[in-house]
């Protein structure tokens, strides 16, 4: 099985990873699975299939050569239904722009130029 874990880089990321070997069925959507160095129980919603691409007959008639593995998902992502249209990143109705942008008087010359400066920059 693949395994959706979070990235090494960004615990909020994740990436499929495996594959890892199934224990035993836990409880009714809980598996408890063999990771390199110990055991862990998880939720079924955290797997898809593995597919080698190496058989058992390739395997035994390419001894010399470099095996190579390979992993497919077997079930097509599921569309969310409630997913709305994309959002657009410019409107072409929009009349606002950076000169509308209220600066606070209060601020000394300098500081409302270089924030002018900014707003005309982003």
């Amino acid at each position: 099985m693949l395994v959706l874990f979070p990235t090494n880089v960004n615990k909020l990321l994740m990436q499929w990873k495996g594959h890892f070997e199934v224990l035993e069925h836990v409880e009714e959507h809980d598996y408890r699975i063999q990771l390199p160095n110990r055991k862990k129980i998880l939720h079924a919603n955290l797997f898809k299939g593995y597919v080698s691409a190496v058989t058992e007959e390739n395997n035994s008639s390419c001894e010399s050569e470099e095996k190579v593995t390979a992993a497919a998902i077997l079930e097509p992502e599921k569309e969310s239904v409630n997913q709305g249209p994309e959002l657009e990143t410019l409107n072409p109705l929009q009349k606002e722009s950076v000169k509308n942008v209220k600066i606070n008087p209060e601020l000394l010359g300098q500081k409302q130029i270089e924030i002018k400066k900014l707003l005309q920059k982003f």
